[in-house]
């Protein structure tokens, strides 16, 4: 199952995402963004659950940030290895309008 998820939120012009990403120690690489859509495309790895970048649009504040085959690993603190794809997603569109929004990603490639 694919889910795209173009985030409602911020107008175009405000979505300049101030993103920072540094490797932690952990493999987790946590970004920094400002409010607004993500423009990337979610799936379900093949466990059926963990949610997995299929895609990063180029206009995404994501783009060269994160890549497909990457896994939402974090999302404002909140660990998200036991929550399902659906739940992913949904914490990502509730923290839409954040001034500051908080998620980190592993990669597995």
């Amino acid at each position: 199952m694919v889910a795209s998820l173009s985030l409602s939120g911020a107008a175009s012009a405000s979505v300049s995402a101030r993103v920072a990403r540094k490797r932690s120690s952990s493999g987790l690489s946590p970004l920094e963004l400002a409010p607004g859509p993500l423009r990337v495309v979610f799936a379900k790895a093949a466990d059926g659950e963990t949610c997995l970048v299929k895609s990063v649009k180029e206009t995404s504040p994501l783009a060269g940030q994160i890549k497909a085959g990457d896994v939402i690993a974090n999302v404002e603190g909140v660990d998200t290895s036991m929550l399902s794809h659906a739940e992913v997603t949904a914490m990502l569109k509730a923290s839409s309008e954040k001034q500051v929004r908080k998620i980190s990603v592993r990669s597995l490639t």
